[in-house]
């Protein structure tokens, strides 16, 4: 764990920064002042009525947002807008515009969704904004698994110590207790004083901060949120706009040449991709690599065709280029037993991290 120890100081370190830069600004408007429960899940209890975007008591909305792109190493790249309208929990549409890419996406009263999309294929950050933005909690489902521990921490970042609650596999708690160390699994840091998510771990890697809460129909809507990899940011959004509008806008409606998506995207967890893998290829550590220790996580995102073999490798964030090349020459080797779904084959997608550790 001393390896993830070193990455958790950065990412608590990231946080800091980041939370006393809006401190400054002001977080917070009209958030809630009942003051925030002890117990892990009397917390997300209290959280979740404020981040349930898709209520159906909520009046239609319509959000506007733009956000930056990064490559793998983190220097920026393109920018976009990205736009959501809401009418019912059924019926919605989220478009993404920048100049390599578009694609709208709609959700029908009937159950059907379809889209239109040109140019390159979405970016892995910018697939899905709106669960950084609506749906930053745990789904229900996690959070009522008789497998999955809640544990306590306190973070200290911007002078503020927060409550965070991890959500640690039954298997890791039973073998490390309480010694878990902040980060090694998703976890969620809450304002002191309030229900309120103020900064995320995930993936063992990414920090995300949210800020400038405002209040959207009596919900919790950061206005900006920031995705950090250690020291570095990866991603960011900022929320421009957001409006009311008549549930019969004709945005709302897929136009004839929309193309019908046909079956639920699928994606799993890094632990069940790694429990599916049946043949595993080690990377090389590049001497050069080692020369000048180089060292981190490589994650990789790809799509498990129904063959099991890896399909479209999108390497999310890399230490450097040349453990990039290593660790995309293994992974694309790696076989995985096949998924089914309700009796079929299908594809998913997953997250692969490929950690190089110098040798002592």
């Amino acid at each position: 764990m001393l390896h993830y120890n070193a990455a958790m100081f950065k990412m608590i370190a990231a946080a800091s920064l980041l939370l006393a830069a809006f401190s400054a600004a002001g977080q917070t408007s009209g958030s809630q002042s009942q003051g925030l429960p002890t117990d892990p899940r009397a917390i997300f209890k209290a959280a979740a009525p404020l981040y349930d975007f898709n209520d159906p008591a909520l009046k239609p909305w319509h959000m506007k947002a733009h956000y930056q792109l990064y490559d793998a190493l983190g220097k920026p790249g393109e920018t976009g807008t990205f736009e959501y309208w809401w009418a019912s929990p059924k019926v919605h549409r989220r478009t993404w515009t920048r100049p390599s890419a578009s694609r709208s996406e709609w959700s029908t009263a009937d159950g059907k969704h379809f889209y239109q999309a040109s140019g390159e294929a979405l970016h892995y950050f910018e697939r899905d904004p709106i669960s950084r933005i609506l749906r930053p909690l745990p789904a229900p489902a996690v959070l009522d698994s008789p497998q999955m521990v809640l544990q306590s921490k306190m973070a200290k970042a911007g002078g503020i110590q927060f409550h965070c609650v991890m959500l640690v596999p039954e298997k890791a708690a039973a073998q490390e207790g309480s010694s878990t160390v902040l980060g090694s699994f998703p976890a969620y840091c809450f304002d002191p004083k309030a229900p309120v998510l103020r900064f995320s771990y995930s993936e063992r890697i990414f920090t995300t901060v949210y800020s400038r809460i405002e209040q959207m129909q009596e919900r919790n809507l950061p206005m900006e949120v920031r995705v950090m990899a250690e020291d570095r940011t990866v991603f960011s959004v900022t929320v421009d706009s957001v409006t009311s509008f008549d549930p019969a806008n004709a945005a709302l409606k897929p136009p004839v040449d929309a193309t019908e998506i046909p079956t639920p995207n699928v994606s799993l967890s890094s632990g069940v991709a790694e429990g599916a893998l049946i043949k595993k290829v080690p990377p090389e550590y590049p001497p050069i690599a080692v020369l000048e220790k180089l060292q981190g996580t490589v994650l990789i995102h790809a799509r498990i065709g129904t063959d099991g073999k890896i399909y479209d490798p999108e390497v999310v964030i890399s230490p450097g280029s040349v453990l990039t090349k290593a660790a995309l020459d293994a992974v694309t080797q790696w076989q995985y037993r096949p998924y089914l779904l309700h009796g079929h084959l299908v594809e998913v997608s997953a997250n692969i991290h490929v950690i190089f550790v110098t040798p002592r």
